[in-house]
């Protein structure tokens, strides 16, 4: 080193933290500083500003003042001892002329340049800025010679360094405020007082045997021992900030000096904190480990935590898992055994949770409770142990969660197999933590907990979200098992959740407003299936007799005084909110909870269930037995009001209402509909009732549309005979054909449902017509890979991935089908068999109209139906809409209907924007050619009504 080095260093030394100085004249002054917007904006601008603020008033208004202006002086000293060497006079960092006129006249013998890049050294060990090599050069000369010449990158680094060592009894670093914890400045308050640090020692290098070599050592170890957990806490949270700088040092030296001609040398990049102890706490100090392959999977994918709450509700699941698996280890109930207090002060923000579940041992506490994504019920060992037992826990961050709304956890834990009971302090996710070994005996908070068990204590951050604690566990507990409480500010304790979701339920409808006078009619049903425990409420009827499903208003639900029961719970906790199969809109009276090795998996921050196949399992689940309780209530309504199978099954749609008219998973829905026996079908003179899945299975079947036929069902479906259609067509004595042997379909019309199932699951293979009787009769069959017929909604729905029909056209389209019951048009593409229908080009059936196979019309619609062309498929979208243009299709040959459909589709084409590669003419020529035949066969089509002008006045 150079004599300039030499000057520097020492200088330095002796200066940079002169800055510190304060008199009493200054802090009198201190308004006339930067001092007010210092603490407006740095100290509690800050994210966590009210928190740190509220701490440091503890300790009265005029140390708190007293603090928080030492903290200025901290903050600014190096920019102050800067300015006085530079010769700047400023009130700005204080009041401070007279330390600012001595240091002057002792360095006006120094060169401007020297004593400018002296103030610079003096302020960096308070910045951040070591790798500006332009204002930290290795070689600055002050003179002609090499040795005038200063390293003032190495004088800045060893500074720092020593600056950050600083921590013996003798001396207490400068940047120590600034840079512990800031949210914990009572931790720095202790350590300053306690000042425990006994030395700062180079750590040898050992050899293969264990002894000390000669090499240079790079571990600098710190031995400090401290009285209480506060000085360890603040002195630890210390290191793991001088580590981090020391390292940046270490690799910004190693860049920068090889390529100097003086040997310059900076070993130091480790700082070794192991022989920082506490008195009275296990001498080894523990800190969280991060499974960091489980970390990463549970966080793929998900948020971790958005809401406050969550790590209250986090920290309650891990009780009830405690206290279940206390239970199930000794054979009782835990619902008469368990037992959680909770405790809440709103005024400290204090939250304990106290349990007499299993409690940890120290093995547990190390290998798991300090393993963040480590979960104890999931190891094998444990399941191997414990088979039959189900945690909520999986993924082992519970406590992890904790420190979302505090700065400090203690946890005081009782393990019958361990000697001693532990009381675990933890002030940082990044700290270390202290362990302190509590005689079951005499300590008080060991005592309280018993023979085994745990509780944990947080205290809130003033700036976390506020939150109600009640509220917040009621959202979320409802099913803990296990006797809960919950004290707040010393009152009366209250219980938390309910036995069962039945008892959930009754409890709300016993209390809830909108049920006051009107619950004598509601039932609450409860069903267990395969792990999943589905409670509901239905309503009777008085006036039509039955029991629909309760649904809940708008305004109930957001009613906070009383929290509906709805939802998912897995293993008690809620899941998710909308009634249990639904996703959003009205929501029905229904809670479930599903338990057991079968109950489904949550993501990360139980926010919903994973997106597998036990979710979808669930939801099948859920619906089955919804539609199970119609089910049941249809045959209520034949054997206890006596309504005839006719009149029960067609109650269906009204019966079953809140589960039709909600959004949920459409797949699901449309699988449950298929399973659910919603046909009457006939064979010979027996009457089923039957599920679309159990008609497909059977083959094929036959329906018969006729108003006659239809007018007199309607007319004994209220009575209480069991009568046929074949005995009611005998009355008909049809002139026609005879109805067709085999099963019949009696309901197919009955309401939007059968028929939609109808529709969808199976299509027409036969068609026979009888203009005698009025009526159409059509054999059906499941739908197979060959279709028989195609409709112009399938065309529709291949183009809108691509191709969007404008607005004008489709809302004239839907004017129009107002005429076809809102149905849709299909066309031939195979050999359908038919029979008296010869005059005709079509027929409706159901919500259908069917262009029949052999006419001109369906000869040209069916090259573009079969097409794979995009043209070709979008002219046989609007040539079906064009053919529901005319509003009269009963007689043919009528020139208006052509003119119609002609009108209409020159329409189209002149208003689209489209290209639609449309062959009008030959279009309209196929239309024609089929005039005299351009006739709908509708079984109902036989109505006249008189108007006015039918009339004949008499006088």
């Amino acid at each position: 080193m150079t004599s300039a080095d030499w000057l520097m260093i020492t200088l330095s030394t002796y200066f940079h933290d002169l800055g510190l100085i304060v008199t009493e004249e200054e802090y009198q002054q201190r308004g006339a500083s930067q001092f007010n917007d210092f603490c407006s904006n740095v100290l509690f601008g800050r994210d966590d500003g009210s928190d740190y603020k509220q701490k440091v008033d503890e300790l009265g208004p005029d140390r708190a003042e007293r603090f928080y202006y030492s903290e200025f002086v901290r903050y600014n000293h190096a920019a102050r001892v800067k300015n006085w060497i530079h010769g700047i006079a400023s009130t700005k960092l204080g009041s401070a002329d007279t330390s600012a006129k001595e240091l002057g006249q002792l360095l006006n013998r120094l060169s401007n340049d020297f004593r400018h890049d002296l103030g610079n050294i003096c302020e960096s060990h308070n910045l951040d800025d070591l790798q500006d090599l332009r204002k930290y050069k290795t070689f600055q000369p002050y003179g002609r010679t090499n040795d005038e010449a200063c390293n003032l990158l190495y004088v800045a680094v060893l500074l720092r360094t020593t600056d950050l060592l600083q921590i013996t009894k003798q001396r207490a670093p400068s940047v120590l405020h600034r840079f512990i914890s800031p949210t914990d400045p009572i931790s720095q308050v202790e350590w300053a007082k306690q000042n425990s640090v006994r030395g700062i020692f180079p750590k040898a290098i050992l050899d293969t045997e264990g002894k000390a070599t000669d090499e240079q050592p790079d571990t600098i170890s710190v031995y400090a021992k401290f009285d209480n957990e506060n000085g360890f806490f603040g002195l630890t949270s210390y290191l793991r900030y001088a580590r981090s700088e020391i390292k940046k040092s270490y690799g910004l030296s190693a860049k920068a000096f090889p390529s100097l001609t003086r040997k310059y040398v900076f070993p130091w990049k480790e700082i070794d904190d192991s022989h920082v102890e506490a008195n009275g706490f296990i001498p080894n100090p523990f800190e969280f480990r991060i499974d960091q392959a489980k970390i990463l999977d549970l966080l793929t994918g998900h948020t971790l935590y958005n809401d406050s709450s969550v790590a209250v509700r986090e920290l309650i699941q891990n009780s009830i898992d405690a206290v279940r698996l206390q239970c199930h280890i000794d054979q009782i109930d835990s619902r008469e055994f368990g037992k959680i207090d909770i405790t809440w002060d709103t005024n400290t923000l204090e939250l304990k949770i106290i349990d007499n579940g299993t409690g940890m041992t120290q093995e547990v506490i190390e290998r798991h409770f300090l393993s963040v994504g480590s979960s104890r019920y999931q190891e094998p060992k444990f399941k191997e142990q414990y088979p039959k037992f189900s945690p909520i826990s999986r993924f082992g961050i519970g406590v992890l969660s904790a420190f979302m709304v505090a700065d400090s956890v203690k946890i005081v834990t009782i393990h019958p197999d361990d000697e001693a009971g532990r009381q675990i302090s933890l002030r940082s996710v990044h700290g270390k933590y202290l362990i302190r070994l509590l005689n079951k005996e005499i300590d008080p908070e060991a005592v309280a907990i018993g023979p085994h068990g745990t509780s944990v204590s947080i205290r809130m951050r003033p700036s976390s979200k506020k939150i109600s604690i009640l509220a917040t566990i009621n959202r979320w507990i409802v099913f803990p098992r296990c006797k809960m409480t919950l004290s707040i500010n010393g009152g009366e304790p209250k219980s938390i959740g309910f036995d069962s979701p039945k008892q959930a339920i009754e409890a709300y409808i016993d209390s809830a407003p909108e049920f006051r006078g009107a619950s004598a009619g509601s039932t609450v049903h409860e069903i267990i299936d395969s792990g999943l425990n589905l409670a509901f409420a239905t309503k009777y009827n008085r006036h039509f007799r039955d029991s629909a499903f309760v649904q809940l208003s708008d305004e109930s639900r957001r009613d906070p005084r009383f929290i509906a029961p709805l939802g998912l719970c897995v293993e008690g906790i809620r899941v998710q909110f909308p009634s249990p199969g639904f996703s959003s809109g009205a929501q029905i009276l229904s809670i479930a909870d599903c338990t057991g090795s079968s109950a489904p998996r949550t993501n990360v921050s139980r926010s919903a269930l994973e997106e597998s196949g036990d979710q979808q399992s669930i939801q099948e689940l859920v619906y089955r037995l919804y539609f199970k309780q119609v089910e049941h209530e249809i045959d209520r309504l034949q054997k206890d009001e006596g309504f005839s199978l006719s009149y029960a099954v067609e109650q269906f749609p009204f019966v079953a209402s809140a589960l039709l008219h909600t959004p949920t998973d459409e797949p699901t829905k449309r699988d449950v509909l298929r399973k659910f026996p919603l046909f009457i079908v006939e064979n010979g003179n027996n009457r089923e009732q039957i599920s679309a899945h159990a008609l497909a299975e059977s083959g094929e079947f036959w329906t018969v549309e006729s108003k006659t036929l239809s007018a007199l069902m309607e007319l004994l479906r209220d009575t209480k005979a069991d009568v046929t259609a074949r005995q009611v067509s005998e009355f008909c004595a049809f002139r026609g054909s005879a109805l067709p042997s085999g099963r019949i379909l009696t309901n197919a019309t009955s309401s939007i449902i059968s028929r939609g199932v109808l529709e969808t699951e199976f299509e027409v293979c036969e068609l026979r017509a009888s203009e005698t009787d009025r009526r159409l009769d059509a054999r059906w069959r499941p739908i197979g890979v060959k279709k028989a017929w195609i409709s112009g909604d399938e065309a529709q729905e291949a183009l809108s991935a691509s191709v969007r029909l404008d607005y004008n056209r489709s809302r004239r389209m839907r004017q129009r089908r107002r005429s076809f019951n809102n149905g849709s048009l299909l066309v031939a593409v195979d050999d359908v068999p038919l029979s008296g229908l010869d005059r005709y080009f079509a027929v409706s059936l159901g919500s259908r109209i069917y262009i029949l196979p052999g006419t001109p019309l369906q000869k040209y619609l069916i090259k573009f139906a079969t097409s794979d062309q995009i043209n070709d498929i979008r002219a046989f979208s609007v040539y079906c809409e064009a053919l529901f243009a005319p509003n009269d299709y009963r007689a043919a040959g009528q020139p208006s209907t052509v003119r119609e459909v002609e009108s209409y589709i020159r329409d189209i084409n002149a208003r689209s924007d489209e290209d639609h590669n449309l062959e009008v003419n030959e279009f309209l020529s196929a239309i024609e050619s089929s005039s005299d035949k351009l006739a709908l066969f509708n079984p109902f089509a036989w109505n006249r009504s008189e108007s006015n002008g039918d009339h004949t006045e008499y006088e």
